[in-house]
């Protein structure tokens, strides 16, 4: 990313202070530094911010979901993004998924989308987070807000057990769902 910027930075700063007797070489490095430079804040500003994907699920309506892991400096930072329009190319945020300090609750992690109605994550064999779609935004029903305490995993388990049968899915639907998504 440094580079993108200053590659095209140097070209038209060589432009605008050239060495002493060069005088047609500069308006070709300027014709030439300032597309450079729109390209790289276009890349800039379309990639700054996206985390690195685990994969995607489109609803019926075709609204796009992706699960992926943001930057965190020493743990897994999961997040659940939005498209923004149908091309998929501009993404918000779309929700807050749990946060485990277990590796188990870390491992495999999937966004699944069951019954076409419920977005799914599931991490380490269960459910971790549940939303519900509706028209223009997400409703969280378990996960997120309750967020088991990371040393029981028995609580993890149940909180799991409790979103699968709020939606009708089974953690072993969640291993097939992934597998085939």
């Amino acid at each position: 990313m440094i580079a993108l910027i200053a590659i095209p930075s140097a070209l038209l700063f060589d432009v605008v202070m050239p060495p002493a007797g060069r005088r047609l070489g500069p308006a070709i490095r300027l014709l030439l530094a300032i597309p450079a430079i729109l390209v790289a804040f276009v890349w800039i500003a379309l990639s700054s911010g996206l985390p690195a994907v685990v994969n995607r699920v489109t609803a019926p309506g075709g609204q796009q979901y992706l699960l992926g892991i943001g930057p965190a400096p020493t743990d897994v930072d999961y997040q659940l993004w939005r498209s923004v329009g149908s091309a998929g190319l501009l993404w918000k945020p779309a929700g807050t998924l749990t946060w485990s300090e277990d590796g188990r609750f870390t491992e495999a992690p999937a966004l699944v989308l069951v019954h076409e109605r419920w977005l799914m994550v599931r991490r380490g064999g269960i459910w971790t987070d549940c939303y519900e779609i509706l028209a223009d935004s997400l409703t969280s029903c378990g996960g997120g807000s309750s967020v088991p305490d990371w040393q029981d995993p028995d609580a993890w388990r149940q909180a799991s057990a409790e979103m699968a049968a709020k939606v009708g899915a089974t953690p072993e639907e969640a291993q097939t769902l992934a597998e085939s998504s």
